[in-house]
Protein backbone atom coordinates (compact mmCIF):
# COMPACT_ATOMS: atom_id res chain seq x y z
CA UNK A 1 0.00 0.00 0.00
CA UNK A 2 3.18 2.26 1.09
CA UNK A 3 4.09 2.12 -2.76
CA UNK A 4 0.59 2.55 -4.27
CA UNK A 5 0.33 5.88 -2.73
CA UNK A 6 3.67 6.72 -3.41
CA UNK A 7 3.20 6.47 -6.79
CA UNK A 8 -0.18 7.96 -6.62
CA UNK A 9 1.29 11.32 -4.96
CA UNK A 10 3.84 11.72 -7.78
CA UNK A 11 0.98 11.54 -10.44
CA UNK A 12 -0.64 13.91 -8.09
CA UNK A 13 2.06 16.62 -8.25
CA UNK A 14 3.27 16.11 -11.86
CA UNK A 15 -0.73 16.69 -12.89
CA UNK A 16 -0.37 20.23 -10.78
CA UNK A 17 1.59 21.53 -13.81
CA UNK A 18 -0.57 20.30 -16.60
CA UNK A 19 -3.12 21.94 -18.35
CA UNK A 20 -6.21 23.59 -16.17
CA UNK A 21 -9.20 21.56 -14.35
CA UNK A 22 -6.89 18.83 -13.87
CA UNK A 23 -6.62 18.92 -10.14
CA UNK A 24 -9.41 18.60 -7.74
CA UNK A 25 -9.22 19.37 -3.85
CA UNK A 26 -12.29 17.44 -2.18
CA UNK A 27 -13.45 17.66 1.68
CA UNK A 28 -17.00 15.96 2.70
CA UNK A 29 -18.85 14.37 5.30
CA UNK A 30 -21.47 11.84 5.33
CA UNK A 31 -23.13 8.99 7.35
CA UNK A 32 -21.93 5.65 7.49
CA UNK A 33 -23.31 1.86 8.77
CA UNK A 34 -20.75 -0.43 10.56
CA UNK A 35 -21.50 -4.30 11.14
CA UNK A 36 -18.92 -4.84 14.11
CA UNK A 37 -20.41 -8.09 14.78
CA UNK A 38 -17.70 -9.62 16.99
CA UNK A 39 -17.79 -6.20 18.79
CA UNK A 40 -21.43 -6.51 19.43
CA UNK A 41 -20.77 -9.74 20.81
CA UNK A 42 -19.00 -8.58 23.39
CA UNK A 43 -21.41 -6.36 24.48
CA UNK A 44 -23.82 -8.95 24.55
CA UNK A 45 -21.72 -11.35 26.69
CA UNK A 46 -20.95 -8.63 29.01
CA UNK A 47 -24.57 -7.82 29.68
CA UNK A 48 -25.21 -11.42 30.27
CA UNK A 49 -21.83 -11.69 32.94
CA UNK A 50 -23.26 -8.43 34.71
CA UNK A 51 -27.33 -9.84 34.34
CA UNK A 52 -27.87 -8.52 38.05
CA UNK A 53 -27.75 -4.75 36.67
CA UNK A 54 -30.31 -5.11 34.29
CA UNK A 55 -28.15 -3.15 31.56
CA UNK A 56 -29.64 -1.42 29.18
CA UNK A 57 -28.31 -1.00 25.51
CA UNK A 58 -28.25 2.66 24.92
CA UNK A 59 -25.86 2.71 21.42
CA UNK A 60 -24.90 -0.16 19.72
CA UNK A 61 -22.43 0.98 16.88
CA UNK A 62 -24.95 3.10 15.21
CA UNK A 63 -24.59 5.12 11.88
CA UNK A 64 -22.32 7.83 12.79
CA UNK A 65 -20.73 10.76 10.28
CA UNK A 66 -17.72 10.30 8.80
CA UNK A 67 -14.87 12.78 7.52
CA UNK A 68 -12.98 13.23 4.78
CA UNK A 69 -10.23 14.26 2.51
CA UNK A 70 -9.29 13.70 -1.23
CA UNK A 71 -6.90 15.07 -3.85
CA UNK A 72 -7.04 14.28 -7.22
CA UNK A 73 -5.16 14.43 -10.52
CA UNK A 74 -7.34 13.86 -14.08
CA UNK A 75 -5.19 11.64 -16.31
CA UNK A 76 -6.90 10.81 -18.80
CA UNK A 77 -10.25 12.53 -20.48
CA UNK A 78 -12.43 10.92 -18.28
CA UNK A 79 -10.43 8.90 -15.33
CA UNK A 80 -8.65 10.70 -12.26
CA UNK A 81 -6.64 9.28 -9.62
CA UNK A 82 -5.99 10.73 -6.40
CA UNK A 83 -4.71 10.23 -2.50
CA UNK A 84 -7.95 9.65 0.05
CA UNK A 85 -7.80 10.74 3.95
CA UNK A 86 -10.77 9.40 6.08
CA UNK A 87 -11.82 8.95 9.92
CA UNK A 88 -14.49 6.74 11.09
CA UNK A 89 -16.24 6.39 14.41
CA UNK A 90 -18.64 5.22 16.31
CA UNK A 91 -19.74 2.65 19.55
CA UNK A 92 -21.83 0.87 21.78
CA UNK A 93 -22.89 1.46 25.31
CA UNK A 94 -25.13 -0.37 28.21
CA UNK A 95 -26.01 1.34 31.51
CA UNK A 96 -28.04 0.88 34.38
CA UNK A 97 -28.30 3.51 37.06
CA UNK A 98 -31.03 4.11 40.62
CA UNK A 99 -30.77 5.96 43.29
CA UNK A 100 -27.34 3.79 44.47
CA UNK A 101 -25.26 4.72 41.68
CA UNK A 102 -23.97 4.22 38.03
CA UNK A 103 -22.65 1.05 36.11
CA UNK A 104 -21.54 1.70 32.52
CA UNK A 105 -19.60 -0.26 29.87
CA UNK A 106 -18.51 1.31 26.71
CA UNK A 107 -16.86 0.19 23.63
CA UNK A 108 -15.32 3.29 21.57
CA UNK A 109 -13.75 2.92 17.80
CA UNK A 110 -11.79 5.03 16.05
CA UNK A 111 -10.40 4.51 12.57
CA UNK A 112 -7.67 6.54 10.69
CA UNK A 113 -7.68 5.38 7.13
CA UNK A 114 -5.35 6.32 4.29
CA UNK A 115 -5.18 5.05 0.42
CA UNK A 116 -6.20 5.85 -3.35
CA UNK A 117 -8.95 6.76 -5.18
CA UNK A 118 -10.02 6.07 -8.97
CA UNK A 119 -12.66 8.44 -10.50
CA UNK A 120 -14.75 7.71 -13.90
CA UNK A 121 -16.85 10.28 -15.56
CA UNK A 122 -20.03 8.61 -16.62
CA UNK A 123 -22.14 11.12 -17.68
CA UNK A 124 -22.37 14.48 -18.32
CA UNK A 125 -24.88 17.34 -19.19
CA UNK A 126 -25.06 21.56 -18.46
CA UNK A 127 -24.00 21.71 -14.78
CA UNK A 128 -24.74 17.99 -13.97
CA UNK A 129 -22.78 15.53 -13.71
CA UNK A 130 -22.13 11.36 -12.77
CA UNK A 131 -19.40 9.30 -11.77
CA UNK A 132 -18.25 6.09 -10.39
CA UNK A 133 -15.45 5.96 -7.69
CA UNK A 134 -13.43 3.24 -6.10
CA UNK A 135 -11.55 3.72 -3.48
CA UNK A 136 -9.14 1.42 -1.80
CA UNK A 137 -7.79 2.67 1.74
CA UNK A 138 -5.85 1.05 4.71
CA UNK A 139 -7.05 1.31 8.00
CA UNK A 140 -5.92 2.12 11.61
CA UNK A 141 -8.22 1.38 14.38
CA UNK A 142 -8.36 2.22 18.28
CA UNK A 143 -10.64 0.56 20.06
CA UNK A 144 -11.14 1.35 23.54
CA UNK A 145 -13.30 -0.54 25.85
CA UNK A 146 -14.80 1.08 29.60
CA UNK A 147 -15.96 -0.15 32.80
CA UNK A 148 -17.28 2.12 34.91
CA UNK A 149 -19.02 2.13 38.49
CA UNK A 150 -19.91 4.80 40.97
CA UNK A 151 -21.46 3.94 44.10
CA UNK A 152 -22.93 7.21 45.87
CA UNK A 153 -23.12 6.46 49.10
CA UNK A 154 -19.65 5.62 49.14
CA UNK A 155 -16.89 8.31 49.23
CA UNK A 156 -14.37 5.67 47.68
CA UNK A 157 -17.08 4.11 45.45
CA UNK A 158 -15.57 4.68 42.21
CA UNK A 159 -13.92 2.20 39.82
CA UNK A 160 -13.20 3.40 36.30
CA UNK A 161 -10.98 1.21 33.43
CA UNK A 162 -9.94 1.59 30.43
CA UNK A 163 -8.55 -0.69 27.64
CA UNK A 164 -6.82 0.24 24.70
CA UNK A 165 -6.83 -2.36 21.56
CA UNK A 166 -6.19 -2.04 17.74
CA UNK A 167 -6.41 -3.58 14.60
CA UNK A 168 -5.33 -3.09 10.88
CA UNK A 169 -8.04 -3.44 7.36
CA UNK A 170 -7.85 -2.68 4.12
CA UNK A 171 -11.07 -1.62 3.10
CA UNK A 172 -13.01 -1.18 -0.82
CA UNK A 173 -15.41 1.40 -0.79
CA UNK A 174 -17.16 1.78 -4.85
CA UNK A 175 -19.26 4.89 -4.52
CA UNK A 176 -21.88 6.60 -7.55
CA UNK A 177 -21.50 10.84 -7.23
CA UNK A 178 -23.87 12.64 -8.89
CA UNK A 179 -22.10 16.37 -8.68
CA UNK A 180 -23.52 20.05 -9.60
CA UNK A 181 -21.40 22.85 -10.77
CA UNK A 182 -21.83 25.65 -8.87
CA UNK A 183 -19.57 28.17 -10.15
CA UNK A 184 -16.70 27.86 -13.00
CA UNK A 185 -14.55 25.65 -10.58
CA UNK A 186 -16.94 24.50 -7.52
CA UNK A 187 -19.11 21.56 -7.42
CA UNK A 188 -21.12 20.06 -4.68
CA UNK A 189 -21.27 16.43 -4.47
CA UNK A 190 -23.78 13.64 -3.36
CA UNK A 191 -22.26 10.24 -3.33
CA UNK A 192 -23.99 6.58 -2.13
CA UNK A 193 -21.67 3.46 -2.15
CA UNK A 194 -20.93 0.84 0.14
CA UNK A 195 -17.68 -0.29 1.93
CA UNK A 196 -16.24 -3.36 2.23
CA UNK A 197 -13.50 -4.21 5.46
CA UNK A 198 -11.41 -7.19 4.67
CA UNK A 199 -11.52 -7.12 8.77
CA UNK A 200 -8.40 -6.85 11.18
CA UNK A 201 -7.73 -8.98 14.17
CA UNK A 202 -8.01 -7.03 17.31
CA UNK A 203 -5.02 -7.17 18.91
CA UNK A 204 -3.41 -6.15 22.82
CA UNK A 205 -0.26 -5.76 23.34
CA UNK A 206 0.55 -7.71 19.71
CA UNK A 207 -1.43 -10.60 20.68
CA UNK A 208 -4.80 -11.48 18.77
CA UNK A 209 -7.68 -11.36 21.36
CA UNK A 210 -9.90 -14.42 21.08
CA UNK A 211 -14.23 -14.33 21.78
CA UNK A 212 -15.66 -16.19 23.78
CA UNK A 213 -16.62 -18.61 21.42
CA UNK A 214 -13.01 -19.07 20.26
CA UNK A 215 -12.21 -17.52 17.24
CA UNK A 216 -10.43 -14.00 16.54
CA UNK A 217 -12.18 -11.11 17.53
CA UNK A 218 -11.80 -8.04 14.46
CA UNK A 219 -13.32 -5.08 13.56
CA UNK A 220 -15.97 -4.60 11.08
CA UNK A 221 -16.18 -1.14 9.02
CA UNK A 222 -18.29 -2.76 6.06
CA UNK A 223 -21.72 -0.93 5.40
CA UNK A 224 -23.70 1.63 3.50
CA UNK A 225 -21.99 5.15 2.80
CA UNK A 226 -23.80 8.50 2.18
CA UNK A 227 -21.71 11.43 1.69
CA UNK A 228 -22.19 15.29 1.00
CA UNK A 229 -18.87 16.76 0.01
CA UNK A 230 -17.42 20.08 -2.08
CA UNK A 231 -14.83 20.17 -4.73
CA UNK A 232 -12.27 22.89 -6.23
CA UNK A 233 -11.10 21.85 -9.46
CA UNK A 234 -7.80 23.88 -10.59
Amino acid sequence: MKHVLTIVLLVIISGCSLAQDRFKLTLGTGLAQYKMDDLKEIQDTQENFFDGFELERVDNFPMYLFYSGEASVRIQKIISVGLIYRLQSTGCKSAYSDYSGVFKIEQIVKANNAGVLVDVDLWNKNKFFLSGQTRIYYGWTVLKYKEYVEIYAIDSGLYNSTSELKSESVMINPDITFSYEITNHFFANLSVGYCIDFKGDIKNRGQTVRSFKGGDLQTDWSGFRLGLSASYKF
